[in-house]
């Protein structure tokens, strides 16, 4: 028989644990893209820490093989952050359009002291006319 402790188990319970939540927060928060990304650099973390702890050798083949990970998480995180700059960019424009199809604007701000309006005629020229009352 092996013979392990129930410390392991409630270790090997309480980090899969941590682990299964830890990625359910990044999908939720960042998208799939991102959880599924991160699995190939575990591959790295491990080579390195049985080296480091278990003083397992490393050879040119995983050096190299970790380079290629890393290299591809950095294109990859890359090529997202392009993406969703170009869907900001795109969300601004049609925005934009949405506006300018609409005719004239007008804002109204009102408070305690003044009354302001803002309004874009069709030539979008802006005219603002504010009223103060007096503390007479």
């Amino acid at each position: 028989m092996l013979g392990f402790s129930p410390l392991c188990v409630w270790q090997g319970i309480l980090g899969s644990g941590l682990m299964f939540s830890l990625v359910a927060w990044c999908v939720r928060l960042k998208g799939p893209l991102y959880a599924s990304v991160f699995n190939p650099l575990l591959l790295v973390l491990v080579a390195f820490a049985g080296s480091f702890f278990l003083e397992e050798n490393l050879y040119i083949g995983s050096i190299m093989g970790a380079v290629l990970i890393v290299m591809g998480l950095y294109i990859v995180l890359w090529g997202k952050g392009k993406e969703m700059e170009m869907k900001k960019m795109n969300e601004l424009v049609s925005s934009i359009k949405s506006v300018t199809n609409n005719g004239a604007i007008q804002v109204i701000v009102t408070s305690n002291d003044a009354t302001s309006t803002i309004s874009n005629n069709d030539n979008n020229s802006i005219n603002v006319a504010s009223k103060i009352p007096s503390n007479k």
